[in-house]
C-alpha cells in the first residue's frame, strides 16, 4: 500500500500527522524484512494544557536480524484526531541509518485521557506501537513532595558524593499516577555546590521521580533543589559539611 497525502512542515521537519487513516488492516507483512519500535515513554500523563514529546524509534532488520540502512520508513497516527498529538521526523532522518533507525518526534498537549495507535510502514510491511495518555484536569488536587536521604552529610576534603533525590506525586486517597514529567534544578546560590543529573525524570508506577545529587569537591554549605510540574513546585535542602 503506498501512502500519500504527507504534508511538510516548516523548518524542515516532515509533518506526519496528517497522514491517511491507516485503518485496521489486514497487513500482508514483506518475510524479508521486519521492523521493531520503540517509545522513550509508552505511558504520558500530563496537566491538561501542558505539552510533552517523545522519541518514536523504527528499527528495521532483514531475515537475520541484521539492520539495514538506506531504507525509507514511514510514520502515521491511526485515525489522528486533534487530541492525538502530532508527529514530526527530520529530512535528514528519512531513511535508515547504519543500526536501520529512524527516529520521529511524537508530540502532545493533553486535553484529554486515551490511547494513540503510532503506525510505522516501509512497503507492505507495518507495525503499530500504542501510547497511553493520561490527562489530570484542573480540579484534580495533586500534591508534590521532594525528600532525600540523608539530607546532611559530611565529605572529606578532595572527595566527593552522590545522593538520590525523589519527587512523590500523589492525589486523593494517595493516588499515584506513572509518566508525569518533574524538572530539577538547584536554586541560584546553590550552583557552585554540586550539580543534579538528569535535569528531568518521570515518576513510576509508585508517582516517585528520581534524580542524584553530586556534590564538588571541597564546597561546603546548603544545597537547594527545586522540583516543578506544569503545574505544582516543591523544594529541599542538604547541607554539605567539612568531616
Amino acid at each position: 500500500m503506498k501512502i500519500t497525502n504527507f504534508t511538510v512542515a516548516l523548518v524542515g521537519f516532515l509533518f506526519v500527522s496528517c497522514s491517511p487513516d491507516y485503518g485496521p488492516g489486514p497487513y500482508i507483512d514483506d518475510p524479508l524484512i521486519d521492523i521493531e519500535m520503540r517509545a522513550q515513554f509508552v505511558n504520558l500523563c500530563g496537566y491538561q494544557g501542558e505539552t510533552r514529546s517523545d522519541t518514536i524509534t523504527a528499527i528495521i532488520r532483514d531475515a537475520q536480524g541484521v539492520a539495514i540502512q538506506g531504507k525509507r520508513i514511514d510514520f502515521g497516527i491511526v485515525n489522528p484526531l486533534p487530541w492525538k498529538g502530532l508527529l514530526y521526523k527530520l529530512w535528514s532522518d528519512t531513511l535508515s541509518d547504519q543500526a536501520g533507525k529512524v527516529r520521529a518526534v511524537y508530540r502532545t498537549t493533553f486535553e484529554q485521557s486515551g490511547r494513540v495507535v503510532i503506525e510505522v510502514r516501509n512497503g507492505v510491511t507495518a507495525r503499530r506501537l500504542t501510547l497511553t495518555l493520561t490527562a489530570i484536569s484542573d480540579t484534580m488536587d495533586l500534591m508534590l513532595f521532594v525528600y532525600n536521604s540523608p539530607n546532611r552529610t559530611s565529605i572529606p576534603h578532595d572527595s566527593t558524593v552522590s545522593i538520590p533525590v525523589t519527587a512523590h506525586i500523589f492525589g486523593a486517597n494517595d493516588k499515584t499516577f506513572s509518566g508525569i514529567r518533574v524538572n530539577f534544578e538547584p536554586y541560584p546560590g546553590s550552583v557552585f555546590l554540586g550539580s543534579i543529573t538528569p535535569a528531568w525524570a518521570v515518576t513510576d508506577a509508585f508517582g516517585n521521580a528520581k534524580v542524584d545529587y553530586h556534590s564538588s569537591a571541597n564546597q561546603y554549605g546548603v544545597f537547594g533543589i527545586l522540583a516543578t510540574t506544569f503545574r505544582d513546585s516543591g523544594s529541599v535542602w542538604i547541607s554539605i559539611n567539612e568531616p
